[in-house]
């Protein structure tokens, strides 16, 4: 914001509040917000949604955890690309991180390895959980916890 004051010269002293006056002159702008502002706000409505939805974190390289009902286990979900059709669950105990089981895809089948066991095992397709998730459940992040615990019991799908 920025003032002047605008006096006229005149043979009378002091000059009257006629010849002084007092223009404010204001930033002219269509709307009160800034435009870089506008663009702010739109990254971090984006970045919010984005967050929200579950494929997000799936397209991800950072891994995170899913339910998993077993007290001093956890259950580990990571990418590893392919467009989300790569990908691999870990089950860990919670204190020294070992894997106990490890249920991966490679983008066509399904693989099984177990703590213990030298030989890993293929159990199914990876198309199914990927696509549709398994029987009703809605998203391969609800299929995987229940198929997992299934095959670490030695239940076949």
């Amino acid at each position: 914001m920025r003032a002047e004051i605008n006096t006229r010269p005149r043979d009378v002293f002091p000059p009257s509040a006629a010849d002084l006056s007092l223009r404010v002159q204001r930033p002219s702008r269509a709307s009160g917000i800034h435009p870089l502002r506008w663009a702010a706000a739109i990254a971090g409505a984006l970045l919010l949604l984005a967050a929200l939805s579950p494929r997000a974190f799936a397209q991800t390289k950072a891994p995170f955890e899913l339910r998993w009902p077993h007290e001093g286990q956890t259950l580990i979900y990571g990418s590893d690309g392919c467009a989300d059709e790569c990908w691999y669950a870990e089950v860990r105990r919670k204190r020294s991180h070992r894997v106990l089981a490890r249920l991966y895809c490679d983008g066509a089948t399904l693989t099984l390895a177990r703590s213990g066991n030298a030989e890993a095992r293929v159990v199914g397709r990876c198309d199914d959980i990927n696509e549709n998730g398994v029987r009703g459940i809605k998203s391969k992040f609800d299929a995987i916890p229940e198929i997992l615990e299934r095959l670490m019991q030695g239940r076949e799908r």
